[in-house]
């Protein structure tokens, strides 16, 4: 039993040679804490960075989600 990222099994996964056996036990949210301590607001390029990473978490197939096979 592991628990990985899809991406990085799927190949086995299409191959059969992997099943998932505990979907519904996986947690549905997952928290990511970004702390920014050099300065008082947050930079353009840190608001971006947080912006791609919720969107991308929230996309099916995202490498961001994590499976137990």
């Amino acid at each position: 039993m592991i628990y990985v990222a899809r991406p990085l099994v799927q190949r086995q996964i299409d191959a059969g040679e992997l099943v998932g056996a505990l979907e519904p036990f996986i947690p549905q949210d997952l928290w990511i804490y970004a702390v920014y301590t050099q300065r008082r607001h947050n930079s353009a390029a840190l608001t971006a960075l947080l912006a791609f990473m919720e969107s991308e978490m929230a996309r099916p197939g995202s490498v961001f989600r994590t499976t137990t096979y």
